[in-house]
């Protein structure tokens, strides 16, 4: 689980990094930065349960670890979220 973790960490920093260098891009128009963010959000949930799914058939998680990998890849969403 904890390489779970840091890979999901790793994910996460990738996405921060990513958003900063895009950002200096500057949209005007608050729609586009709107629509910008809420596929920039959904990709990166997307690849993070990839991920997480990756490490399931490689680690055979039990349920209660599949749940507590979602809850983290929700955590990441919000925390990427508030930066956005």
């Amino acid at each position: 689980m904890e390489e779970f973790k840091n890979s999901a960490l790793i994910l996460l920093s990738d996405y921060k990094s990513r958003y900063s260098a895009e950002k200096k891009i500057n949209v005007s128009n608050r729609i586009e930065h709107f629509l910008y963010v809420q596929n920039f959000l959904q990709e990166f949930e997307e690849k993070a349960q990839s991920l997480a799914g990756e490490f399931f058939n490689v680690y055979g998680f039990s349920p209660a670890q599949r749940e507590e990998a979602f809850l983290c890849i929700e955590e990441m969403t919000e925390q990427l979220a508030a930066g956005v």
